[in-house]
């Protein structure tokens, strides 16, 4: 298999890796855990396609070429141009290693056949086990993990009453 030649599940490990670099949020670099060791095979580049936001995606990109040594070839394009620029990659036959897709698209791409299960992955019952219910709605179909999520937030009132009304869940 040549450099360029990578199945979707060759690929979808290396995601992985690029979604905890962009889990790591500011501090960013390896963390530890099952997701942290590096792949026994080799690849040599991987396609990133996002919609624009900021520079925090030339930021991950370039982490996880310093943090894996892979290449990573950006393809970024607007919020709105997005599903319609991955259809289109996807037809055309170009490689798309990495996507970022929200949750009004995602069903279409799984129901499409752009995305794998990824599961068996290594490291991914570690990091599936912590999934959010929304989090497990969002990224199971069909009892099969078909997405990671990159990021997650909270709301919790008015920034006044942050400090008193919010929590982690799981604390106290």
């Amino acid at each position: 298999m040549g450099k360029w030649e990578l199945s979707r599940r060759r690929v979808l490990g290396a995601a992985a890796g690029l979604g905890a670099a962009g889990l790591a949020g500011a501090a960013f670099g390896q963390q530890a855990g099952p997701w942290s060791v590096a792949p026994k095979s080799k690849v040599d580049r991987l396609n990133f396609v996002v919609w624009t936001y900021g520079d925090i995606y030339t930021r991950i990109a370039k982490q996880f070429e310093t943090d894996w040594g892979v290449k990573v070839d950006s393809t970024i394009s607007s919020f709105n141009d997005h599903p319609t620029k991955l259809a289109t990659m996807f037809a055309a036959g170009e490689k798309i290693d990495v996507s970022q897709s929200s949750p009004f698209s995602f069903p279409n791409f799984v129901n499409q056949g752009l995305a794998e299960p990824l599961d068996d992955l290594p490291g991914a019952a570690d990091y599936i086990k912590d999934f959010t219910p929304f989090t497990k709605q969002v990224a199971t179909v069909g009892g099969k993990t078909m997405g990671l999520p990159y990021f997650s937030a909270a709301s919790c009132g008015s920034p006044a009453s942050a400090s008193s009304s919010c929590r982690v869940p799981g604390t106290r």
